[in-house]
């Protein structure tokens, strides 16, 4: 099965939004890996692989529960990237991309980290302007955080694109 750039685009706009629904917006369980996995097997042509992917990761999903400051891993791109490794290399090497899915997972975690610090430090370098109450402060600190985080799913999801073709 071949897939050319155009294929992938949709599965690179799925991914971002996956990771945006994480901690931006919408927040309405896009992100879930039997979701997100799903909906890339749908665009891909294969749901029903994108759904057995997106569940066995959800299994693992499931022991997370994202609350306050506590670290957990964003499986979201990772299931796309997953589900194209399945796509690719065949069903019967579904361990492959779920494998694939939770070291990514894992690096979504370690990504998130790096947002979570990259919008405090803009925080703290506009807190003259906030305590001023500067008009239009928070609005741009915000919009700054969401084009962090589109940043960040792209990246995320152009990975684990790259890593389920290799």
């Amino acid at each position: 099965m071949m897939f050319g750039l155009a294929a992938l685009i949709p599965l690179v706009l799925l991914g971002a939004v996956a990771g945006l629904d994480v901690v931006s917006f919408p927040q309405a369980m896009i992100s879930r890996p039997i979701a997100a996995a799903t909906l890339a097997g749908a665009l891909m042509g294969h749901p029903a692989r994108g759904l057995i992917a997106g569940a066995m990761l959800e299994l693992f999903a499931l022991e997370v529960l994202p609350v306050g400051a506590a670290r957990y891993p964003d499986h979201g791109p990772g299931a796309v990237g997953a589900v194209l490794a399945v796509v690719l290399i065949g069903r019967h090497q579904l361990w492959l991309g779920v494998a694939l899915g939770l070291v990514l997972a894992t690096v979504g975690s370690w990504s998130l980290r790096w947002l979570r610090r990259a919008n405090s430090r803009a925080v703290a370098g506009s807190s003259a302007a906030l305590q001023a109450l500067v008009p239009g402060i928070l609005g741009r600190l915000h919009w700054a955080a969401f084009r962090r985080d589109l940043a960040r799913s792209i990246a995320l999801t152009a990975l684990a694109i790259g890593a389920g073709w290799a």
